[in-house]
């Protein structure tokens, strides 16, 4: 007991003392809260709303998949800004790239409306250019990883509609379905939703494929 005591007389006014001194440090008494502020300064510096993901996106255009937007290759990407009061809510701002892998069906198709064009080379690479209109994904609410195989599965169903007819749709349409899911997937879509999506679109897409 007399060593407890003994040690307790020595500890205890060491803590004590090192809580003082830390204390004093860390509210740092002597020091102003704040330096003194400069003629027409702020304490705090306004920040940009909104600010654009990537430093070559123009004022209102919008990029997906966002996790990827750092890129500067923005042909990689779907580069989109919104059409007001249109059924196709969507526009896209640049070339868009993409190899889908469906081969064997060359195409080049313009909208005779809209002046948008679409071409599909025979080793599967898609060219959406600049001023396609799409409506997202019509199966789903559209998340930021649902914009660019929205956009590609819409552009193969242009290429194959009853307007246009310039590929073969019975082949061509499982095909789209199923690259829709990948891209949702590799976009960051999951919990079973690409799966989802692609049931949705091979069952009720009829509708759409005017």
């Amino acid at each position: 007991m007399s060593t407890i005591l003994k040690v307790s007389r020595f500890v205890l006014p060491v803590t004590a003392a090192c809580c003082i001194v830390g204390a004093k440090s860390a509210c740092n008494l002597n020091q102003p809260l704040n330096p003194p502020l400069k003629e027409g300064e702020t304490t705090a510096p306004e920040i940009p709303r909104n600010p654009p993901l990537n430093p070559l996106l123009k004022e209102g255009e919008m990029i997906s998949p966002k996790i990827l937007s750092k890129d500067p290759n923005l042909h990689n990407y779907t580069t989109y800004e919104h059409v007001p009061k249109n059924f196709k809510r969507y526009k896209t701002t640049r070339d868009f790239v993409y190899d889908t892998g469906i081969k064997g069906f060359p195409a080049s198709y313009t909208n005779p409306t809209h002046g948008y064009r679409i071409d599909l080379d025979k080793g599967g690479k898609m060219t959406i250019y600049a001023g396609f209109i799409w409506n997202g994904p019509t199966a789903c609410y559209p998340f930021d990883c649902t914009m660019r195989g929205s956009l590609v599965h819409d552009a193969f169903y242009e290429l194959f509609s009853k307007k246009v007819k310039l590929i073969d749709r019975d082949i061509t349409k499982p095909q789209a379905d199923a690259l829709m899911r990948e891209m949702f997937k590799a976009d960051g879509c999951n919990f079973g939703f690409p799966e989802i999506a692609e049931i949705l679109v091979r069952c009720c897409s009829g509708p759409f494929e005017s």
